[in-house]
């Protein structure tokens, strides 16, 4: 669920004790940009929180990106 008042995104899952919660507001504008493969194709990301996460509920080690050079608003 995305709440457009916060703009936080809250992630839940099932088996998951806690829920993920990414402030959109607080993304990082610009960091250090990283190779990486998305549905396949190579681009260029940033790694943001939230990989730790997704690897738990995955069963393999993940890091969550955003497209680099994008921003919330």
């Amino acid at each position: 669920d995305i709440d457009e008042i916060t703009e936080k995104l809250t992630i839940s899952a099932p088996g998951m004790s806690t829920k993920l919660v990414i402030n959109l507001k607080a993304l990082p504008v610009e960091e250090a940009a990283v190779d990486c493969t998305v549905w396949g194709e190579a681009v260029t990301a940033n790694v943001i929180d939230g990989g730790e996460w997704f690897s738990k509920f995955l069963g393999s080690d993940f890091n969550l990106v955003r497209m680099a050079g994008t921003n919330s608003s």
